[in-house]
């Protein structure tokens, strides 16, 4: 799972000194997680300054708010050399009003070996993630309550894995990350899809000998953001750059290209702009950059020595 794992062992700790300028960079409107000041916790950003939203003993990652902004998902795992650790990962809500967190799925529910990639439906009522199965050892995809009821498997393909679900905009389907049927299901070319909830119908959305991940659509519903991965063998970790899918067209476009590992792209509210992670993999430090759209001038929004592994634009 090398895109899963892609800042495995490459974490480097800050010192409790080294906090973000307030008045450096700031572009509101955002969550995200970062080491500042020690281990990863979830941040919001504001004009006044970064607001810590989380403590404790646990690391935090994967902020997702919800359509109505009153909530937020995210994940807990324990202290680990791993940016990500879904050996460890629980999934939570929080009410972003009062604080208050209650658990989803715990670390290893219904005897899954592992559980991540949560997102919220459009009307904030369900969610949908995937989880590794015991017997078969394959990540599928599920749909449940937000609070954790009412779980469904989505996915069909069981000897297949299914990776980054994210709902449509309609609510009507969702777009992961899939090997085509014809292929072998070790086969390294991930693809994007789009699965019909109601049919589980999959729909090959794009065709190339590359691999495909974490699609997120535009606010309009027109347009996918994701990133692939260009080149397996660069400096061991492959090379990644974020591509644009038209869905009326069905052309892609490359959006970021450069000697960064570029990841999790996720549109702007108004679609101006696309957030995602930069890894520098000289020095070892993943950044927070967005791109303007339009002119396609790209920004650091968060860039120092701390690292930044989680963006949720809101």
């Amino acid at each position: 799972m090398m895109f899963l794992l892609v800042f495995s062992s490459c974490r480097k700790d800050a010192p409790e000194s080294e906090l973000m300028d307030p008045d450096k960079n700031q572009i509101s409107d955002f969550y995200f997680a970062s080491n500042l000041g020690g281990q990863f916790e979830l941040w919001k950003a504001a004009k006044e300054g970064d607001e810590k939203i989380t403590s404790g003993e646990n690391e935090k990652w994967w902020p997702r708010v919800s359509p109505n902004g009153r909530l937020m998902l995210f994940y807990k795992s324990t202290l680990s050399d791993d940016f990500f650790d879904f050996s460890s990962s629980s999934l939570w809500v929080m009410n972003l009003e009062s604080r208050e967190e209650k658990e989803v799925f715990a670390t290893k529910a219904h005897n899954w070996l592992n559980h991540g990639m949560a997102n919220w439906s459009p009307n904030g009522e369900s969610i949908v993630f995937c989880a590794q199965i015991d017997s078969t050892n394959r990540w599928q995809l599920f749909t449940s309550d937000s609070d954790g009821s009412n779980l469904a498997q989505l996915s069909t393909r069981t000897g297949y894995d299914y990776l980054d679900p994210v709902f449509a905009i309609d609510g009507k389907s969702v777009f992961c990350s899939i090997v085509p049927n014809d292929e072998f299901a070790n086969s390294v070319n991930y693809e994007l899809f789009e699965i019909d909830l109601e049919s589980s119908t999959e729909t090959r959305l794009t065709y190339n000998d590359k691999s495909d991940h974490h699609a997120h659509p535009s606010p309009d519903g027109k347009k996918l953001m994701y990133e692939t991965l260009v080149d397996p063998d660069y400096l061991t970790i492959g090379k990644w750059e974020i591509n644009e899918l038209d869905l009326v067209s069905g052309r892609s476009s490359s959006r970021v290209q450069n000697d960064n590992l570029n990841l999790y792209p996720r549109y702007s509210s108004d679609g101006e702009h696309a957030y995602f992670i930069s890894v520098d993999v000289f020095n070892l430090r993943a950044s927070i950059e967005r791109i303007n759209l339009q002119s396609g001038l790209i920004e650091s929004v968060r860039s120092d020595s701390n690292d930044y592994i989680s963006i949720d634009p809101f």
